[in-house]
């Protein structure tokens, strides 16, 4: 990291996590393309994951719907993805997680929610969360 900026480019422990520098983004949410019809992270949003991890950054935080979209709310404005069961954690580990470890960085989500959002009346699968911060291990819990 540059010498020009001593304090940003050292490493940060948080909780027990070092991050590699001080470079954080904030969770954007690409648009059209990044994710598909059923709410699964793409190539595209693989790419554009990494390419941010491999500039240095630190820890990338990346919104994530935790109910299928289409289902509930089928004129959603944001195309983001999703994770509602089991099935949406190949896919996550896939398109998000590894292209942003190979280069040295961290991912976490933040869960999609705004006021006034549907959301499900029951929740039938279990509920993917990290097994710890900033984990790329992903464990079920019931709802």
């Amino acid at each position: 990291m540059s010498t020009q900026y001593p304090v940003l480019g050292s490493p940060l422990q948080v909780n027990g996590i070092t991050l590699k520098n001080r470079m954080i983004t904030t969770s954007m949410s690409p648009g059209a393309g990044y994710v598909t019809k059923d709410n699964r992270p793409t190539q595209r949003l693989a790419n554009y994951l990494e390419e941010r991890a491999e500039g240095q950054t630190a820890l990338i935080i990346q919104t994530i719907c935790p109910w299928k979209r289409n289902d509930i709310d089928p004129d959603h404005i944001h195309e983001l993805p999703s994770c509602y069961d089991e099935s949406c954690i190949p896919d996550l580990q896939r398109y998000m997680i590894e292209p942003v470890h190979k280069h040295g960085g961290l991912i976490c989500a933040q869960p999609y929610y705004v006021t006034g959002s549907p959301t499900p009346k029951r929740r039938k699968a279990p509920t993917a969360r990290p097994t710890s911060p900033f984990s790329s291990s992903w464990a079920a819990s019931a709802p």
